[in-house]
């Protein structure tokens, strides 16, 4: 995918958001479903890159505090500068 928006020409125009859902513990820990302390229920990758200039002071930076999804929505919305439902 980024290969081909640097071949188009757009992947400097282009905010990209990887993320997933928390895991299923599929058997680690003798565990099963969305539950359970452990890294495979609760370190869940999110990588932004927003490619304005505004951006670079903090480009390349690891948050480590605990974060949530229910964040990523009116993150989203603002950097579209969309109305954030309350």
């Amino acid at each position: 995918l980024i290969d081909s928006l640097k071949q188009v020409g757009e992947y400097d125009n282009t905010l990209i958001v990887f993320t997933s859902d928390h895991g299923e513990m599929m058997g680690d820990h003798w565990l099963r479903g969305k539950l359970g302390f452990y890294d495979g229920a609760y370190r869940i990758p999110l990588i932004m890159r927003d490619p304005r200039p505004v951006a670079d002071g903090s480009r390349g930076s690891t948050v480590t505090a605990f974060t949530e999804h229910v964040d990523v929505a009116p993150t989203l919305l603002d950097y579209f500068a969309l109305c954030i439902p309350r």
